[in-house]
């Protein structure tokens, strides 16, 4: 397997790659001299890779070798690496006056299939809990810079967050159904291609990729034309494998292996040496004979391939 990156690397997160070691303090960004990367490169080759957090200063990978960070470590990466049951059960959003709790990063956490949310980290590490907000097989959770997204075992999506930006909820936001309380978008109950698979969210866009390969977005973007409600994603037809999104950008994997992104790319997020696209482009890795691209994954200003 290998990773392949391009963006933002002012942490050497994307490249200064180390085996975790706990009596190790974390370096800081001072001591970080690292340029941003334009065009996707290959950076680490390994038997297993797998993707456990992407921060906007640190990236926490599994490897055949063990946890391996890159970058300086942020609170949700020194909870999962205390805490390994929180990969993909943990999210944190951006926005200081965030869902149900109003506080400072509001922290959602699946434990045993049942939602909560904590007002800090420290809260969750001492056990301090909010009352469960979801009891309904949650098995993932993502947040942006308002809203959360809960998605359950048997495919349904939960939604909730700030009031101030309903359409980052893909839901009507009225008094039976406030913005802080979970529920469910009725644009999702009955989907022409099944239920969803993976939920991505980022910057104040949220996506969902259906079991039947349909890819559907919201939210609010500088670039993409979206709006409360879910829009498919159409290229063409393709049908979709895989999909991420970042603070303004997005990538999109088909089902015959071609990468397509969108968006912002100043800090080369895109793997294109341009600063914005306007509309879906296509972007060819050079990979060797039998070799596709089986992963995506997008952190702040950052896209992550996985290639085998």
């Amino acid at each position: 397997m290998e990773l392949w990156v391009a963006g933002l690397n002012a942490w050497g997160q994307l490249d200064s790659w180390e085996q975790l070691d706990n009596s190790s303090p974390p370096t800081s960004p001072a001591e970080k001299n690292t340029k941003d990367i334009h065009t996707f490169q290959k950076c680490l080759e390994d038997e297993y890779i797998k993707v456990l957090w992407i921060g906007e200063s640190v990236t926490l990978l599994d490897t055949s070798h063990g946890i391996m960070t890159a970058g300086f470590l942020d609170v949700i990466a020194r909870l999962i690496i205390q805490h390994p049951q929180l990969y993909h059960s943990v999210a944190i959003a951006g926005n200081d006056k965030m869902a149900g709790a109003y506080r400072p990063f509001t922290i959602a956490v699946i434990e045993e299939e049942i939602l909560w949310l904590f007002d800090s980290p420290p809260q969750y590490e001492h056990e301090g809990r909010r009352a469960p907000k979801i009891r309904e097989n949650v098995s993932a959770v993502v947040a942006n810079q308002t809203s959360f997204s809960a998605l359950c075992n048997t495919g349904e999506l939960w939604t909730w967050g700030d009031e101030r930006f309903p359409h980052c909820l893909g839901r009507n936001v009225n008094d039976k159904s406030p913005a802080r309380i979970p529920a469910k978008p009725e644009y999702f109950n009955q989907l022409p291609t099944g239920p969803i698979k993976k939920v991505s969210s980022g910057g104040y866009v949220t996506g969902a990729l259906t079991v039947g390969h349909d890819l559907y977005v919201w939210g609010i973007h500088p670039v993409l034309d979206l709006r409360g409600d879910p829009s498919p994603v159409d290229l063409d037809g393709a049908d979709f494998e895989d999909f991420a999104i970042g603070n303004d950008h997005v990538l999109a994997l088909t089902t015959d292996g071609k990468l397509f992104v969108v968006g912002l790319g100043s800090n080369g997020q895109l793997g294109r040496k341009v600063d914005r696209l306007d509309d879906w482009n296509e972007v060819c890795l050079t990979l060797g004979e039998g070799q596709r691209i089986t992963e995506v994954h997008a952190g702040y200003k950052s896209s992550f391939i996985i290639v085998e």
